[in-house]
Parts: structure tokens; C-alpha cells; sequence
């Protein structure tokens, strides 16, 4: 069942962090496993009750993940790529289930930062100061509040023209949908 203020994330503390607390503000919530005992399946179905989710690629480090030339001939290189791509790994592996699942997204990198791969949602940039919090949140709101892939402007018109009728009485609210 979907929650529709249920907000998934895949990454690390610090985008969990600036995630959980720009959500609260905007009145999402940490989405809840129920009865599932593989970590996999528990994932998926966070995800798949989600109605947005955030993927972090703040620990993308090409020249540590995926190395050129012969870097990785030892054990102990293999072993340090391997942890050097781990967080990046979970978090695309992941990234492609909200894909699939049409689930809207927030990507996050620092600035400057490459991402790992070509995905059609702009990334929002983390400077490392106070205002990372605003830009997660507005990039929260982007999210739910955009166009979604794929849709073109035309097609949401008979949703605007719902939401205008049922907004009709609610000069606050039409002003929304108006902007």
C-alpha cells in the first residue's frame, strides 16, 4: 500500500540526516517494513509504499571505485574498490527499482561532483553548509510537484482543471494551482 507521505532513502547518514529533516518539515515520514525477513524484499517494499525517495551519490569517487589500469590486480585492491563502490552500488541498484517503479526522485551529489551514470533527473548539489538542508527540501518538492519523465505539459491539463474546480471556492488554494 502506498503512504503517500512516506519518503525512502538509500545513502549514507548525512543525506539520511538532511533527508529525515527537510521530510519532517514537509510532513513526510520514514516509510515501515512489515513482516518481511530478507533485507532485499524489506527494501523493495519500503520503496514500493514510498511516494518519493531520495537516492545519495555524495560517495561517488571514481578514481577509488572504479579505478583504471591494472589497479586492481591484488586482493587487497579488489577488496578496497569493493568498498570504495559499495554505497554507490546500493544506491543505483536501488535508483533502478524507483525507475521501474515510476516512484519520483530526488538525486543527491555535492557540488562539482560527477554522478555515476546518465539518469534525466537533475541532481541536487550539496555545498556543504546550512542552506543543504533548503536545497533538499525544495528538491523534495520538486519532485512530487513536477512533471514527472515522460509527461508531457498537455497531458496534465485535465488534472489542473480538476484540481481548479475542486480549488474553486479557495481563493489560497486556486492561487497555488494558478502558480
Amino acid at each position: 500500500t502506498l503512504n503517500p507521505n512516506a519518503l525512502f532513502v538509500s545513502g549514507g547518514p548525512m543525506v539520511q540526516a538532511l533527508a529525515d529533516t527537510a521530510g519532517r518539515q514537509l510532513g513526510y515520514e520514514a516509510p515501515i517494513t512489515v513482516g518481511v525477513n530478507d533485507p532485499t524484499h524489506a527494501r523493495w517494499d519500503l520503496l514500493r509504499g514510498s511516494a518519493i525517495a531520495v537516492f545519495d551519490f555524495t560517495s561517488y569517487d571514481p578514481a577509488a571505485a572504479d579505478p583504471v589500469g591494472d589497479a586492481a590486480g591484488s586482493p587487497a585492491s579488489m577488496a578496497s574498490i569493493a568498498r570504495a563502490a559499495a554505497a554507490t552500488a546500493l544506491a543505483a541498484y536501488e535508483c533502478g527499482w524507483a525507475l521501474v517503479l515510476g516512484v519520483p526522485m530526488v538525486i543527491v551529489a555535492r557540488e562539482g561532483q560527477a554522478v555515476p551514470f546518465d539518469i534525466d533527473v537533475e541532481p541536487v548539489r550539496l555545498a556543504g553548509d546550512a542552506s543543504d538542508e533548503t536545497r533538499v527540501g525544495l528538491a523534495l518538492q520538486a519532485a512530487l510537484f513536477g512533471t514527472q519523465r515522460g509527461v508531457s505539459a498537455g497531458a496534465l491539463s485535465g488534472t489542473i482543471a480538476g484540481l481548479k474546480h475542486l480549488a474553486a471556492g479557495d481563493s489560497a488554494a486556486a492561487r497555488l494551482i494558478d502558480a
